[in-house]
């Protein structure tokens, strides 16, 4: 709780310099927690994303470190939030599956910014490993050799209850913006993305 407290004081005093080193280190925390209980009895399959929600947020550790980075989210929100965000991706990258309930967690609370960058991120692994692939459509067959496509299917469809407005803008975007003169290998990946 006095950690907590300080950790707190330390972003709303200076956000610039704090949030960007808090929430890399509660992500980071986060990560590794959910990676290394993963296997244990008690913790639900990474699939079913509202149980490992509430399994983990009924932990106090872990509701402390999701609150901080919270804090330091939304005191970036509006200058910078992209070193946030890109710590919350990196995380994911490297922990998922069992890391995707933060980023669904994150993603409710702050969907504009979490959508787009999930979305993006997610085109641009389809980019890298899935146009090679004649099954990349059919994901079950995919998602082996499609490393974060399982994760984007997963926090996307975790969000849709209740952000599908946001989601729909955003794929609307992002397939009007394949449109454009400048045809770059993301571009032609959009429409089977």
């Amino acid at each position: 709780q006095e950690i907590q407290s300080v950790l707190s004081e330390f972003i709303h005093v200076n956000p610039k310099m704090w949030a960007p080193v808090v929430s890399a280190w509660s992500i980071d925390l986060m990560g590794q927690l959910s990676s290394k209980y993963a296997g244990r009895h008690s913790v639900p399959h990474a699939s079913s994303l509202n149980e490992l929600l509430q399994l983990w947020m009924s932990c106090k550790a872990t509701r402390t470190l999701m609150d901080s980075y919270t804090q330091c989210l939304s005191s970036m929100i509006n200058t910078c939030p992209d070193a946030c965000v890109d710590a919350l991706l990196d995380t994911s990258v490297q922990h998922s599956p069992h890391f995707d309930w933060v980023v669904a967690h994150i993603g409710s609370s702050f969907p504009n910014t979490i959508i787009s960058r999930v979305l993006s991120c997610g085109l641009k692994d389809f980019c890298m490993h899935g146009m090679a692939l004649p099954d990349a459509l059919f994901p079950t067959a995919a998602d082996k050799r499609i490393p974060k496509i399982a994760s984007v299917v997963g926090i996307l469809g975790h969000l849709a209850s209740r952000h599908s407005e946001s989601i729909k803008q955003e794929l609307l975007k992002m397939f009007h913006d394949s449109l454009g003169p400048v045809r770059d290998q993301q571009q032609k990946t959009t429409v089977p993305f």
